[in-house]
């Protein structure tokens, strides 16, 4: 009779979560790892996605893509919720809802609270602005932004 073997389950695809399913590679071990983006980000980098020096491809990966080698590694996007008792996590994704997962080992990857980038600009063509930006959608909709106060509309 063969034994099962153990499912880890990570939630979060940061450094953390990425680091704890590489390290599991060779590991006797089925890896579920769940995040609500497909991406992994590299925040520190925003900035520079705002000020059109790296395009959001370069300060951003696909989970799937970094993760996607090792065979026994399914990735997951959803929101998750826990059964502790049960030992089971419910994601709730795009087209499903409450779609059962057990586990053997449960680790959580998320950043305890939600961090975000601030610039602040001081030109002489306009006056002193701090703006507040935590991903690649609001970096992206910065960047038009200053795009399009760079280069007004011709008349």
């Amino acid at each position: 009779m063969s034994e099962a073997v153990p499912r880890v389950v990570i939630v979060g695809g940061g450094f953390g979560g990425l680091a704890a399913a590489k390290a599991l590679r060779k590991s006797n071990v089925d890896v579920v790892l769940i995040d609500r983006q497909n991406h992994h980000l590299f925040q520190p980098l925003l900035y520079q996605v705002v000020t059109s020096v790296l395009s959001p491809g370069q300060i951003a990966s696909p989970i799937r893509g970094i993760l996607g080698k090792q065979r026994s590694t399914t990735v997951i996007l959803g929101e998750v919720s826990v059964d502790a008792e049960r030992r089971r996590v419910f994601v709730d994704s795009v087209d499903r809802a409450d779609v059962g997962i057990d586990y053997d080992y449960l680790r959580f990857s998320r950043p305890a609270r939600a961090t975000a980038t601030s610039a602040t600009t001081n030109s002489n063509s306009s006056p002193r602005a701090q703006v507040t930006f935590a991903g690649l959608r609001t970096a992206g909709a910065l960047r038009s932004r200053v795009q399009n106060r760079s280069h007004p509309p011709r008349a």
